[in-house]
C-alpha cells in the first residue's frame, strides 16, 4: 500500500507540475514573450522529466504515446497536458514564424496525442477533435 501511495503522489505532483508549465506557457504567450516562454517551458520539462522539448521530439512518433505507459514518472493522464503544451509551443513558433520543422513536429505530436486520447477515452472530446482539424489545416493535411 505504501508503494502505491508513493506512486500516486508522484503522478499527482507531475500532473500539477505539467499544469503549472502549461499555465506559465500560456501566460507568457499572451504577453508576447515568445523566447522566454520557450526557455521557461524547456527548463521546467527538463527539471520534471529529465528531458527537454527537443529530446521529447526526438522520440519516434510511433513510440511516443507508448512512452507514457512505460516511463516511471508518466502515465496516460499526463498525455492531455502534453498535447496542450506541444500545441501552445507550436502556436508560439507559428506567431514567430521561425523554425518550421520544430513547429511541424510539435503540431504533429499534439495531433498524435489528441487522436490517441479520442480513441482510448470513454468520453469523446469535441474540443480535441476541433484542434486536430485545425492542426491538419495548418499542416496542409485536410
Amino acid at each position: 500500500m505504501g508503494q502505491e501511495d508513493f506512486l500516486k503522489r508522484q503522478f499527482d505532483q507531475l500532473g500539477k507540475a505539467l499544469g503549472r508549465i502549461l499555465a506559465n506557457l500560456m501566460d507568457l504567450k499572451d504577453k508576447g514573450e515568445t523566447i522566454e516562454a520557450l526557455e521557461v517551458t524547456d527548463r521546467a520539462l527538463k527539471k520534471e522529466l529529465g528531458m527537454d522539448i527537443d529530446q521529447l521530439l526526438a522520440i519516434p512518433e510511433e513510440r511516443f504515446v507508448h512512452l507514457f505507459n512505460e516511463h516511471e514518472k508518466l502515465n496516460i493522464r499526463h498525455l492531455d497536458k502534453f498535447g496542450d503544451i506541444f500545441y501552445q509551443l507550436a502556436e508560439l513558433l507559428d506567431q514567430k514564424e521561425s523554425n518550421a520543422e520544430r513547429k511541424r513536429s510539435l503540431y504533429q505530436r499534439s495531433t498524435i496525442i489528441y487522436e490517441y486520447l479520442n480513441e482510448t477515452r470513454s468520453v469523446y472530446s469535441l474540443e480535441k477533435q476541433f484542434l486536430i482539424t485545425r492542426i491538419r489545416k495548418i499542416l496542409g493535411k485536410n
